[in-house]
């Protein structure tokens, strides 16, 4: 079963809790507890740290990419092993990256990311790794 945010916040410490406001609205309220402990609670909520790795070679010279649903990546490492590649969005691929290449990105959706040989008929292979939000 999933813990909700209280839940999860009291497991990191227990003096954390939900307080009503004047307005019948709720706040998360704190004893004792410093603003580091918090932060570290909230942040370890923000991706469950899941790895992801993949790797594509073209077989053609239209777009590709990784997945066709939402997937968040926290931080994600592009690497193309061959042939140069272009990156970028459906309808734009400018960003190219040479053979043996890498980049780094953060908060990326692979549904949104799309790649494509840069030349045409010399088929590359992109590899991936990265942390799931």
């Amino acid at each position: 079963m999933a813990l909700n945010v209280v839940e999860f916040l009291r497991s990191v410490n227990p003096n954390i809790g939900l307080v009503v406001n004047p307005d019948g609205s709720y706040r998360i309220g704190v004893e004792d507890v410093n603003s580091n402990e918090i932060l570290a609670a909230v942040v370890a909520m923000a991706y469950d740290g899941q790895p992801y790795s993949n790797a594509d070679t073209a077989v053609a010279d239209g777009t590709r990419r990784f997945e066709t649903a939402t997937l968040i990546l926290r931080d994600a490492v592009i690497k193309v092993s061959t042939n140069n590649q272009l990156f970028g969005e459906v309808g734009a691929q400018n960003f190219e990256l040479a053979a043996g290449g890498s980049m780094a990105l953060s908060y990326l959706d692979l549904s949104l990311f799309y790649f494509r040989n840069a030349a045409a008929g010399q088929n590359g292979t992109v590899q991936i790794l990265g942390t799931r939000v």
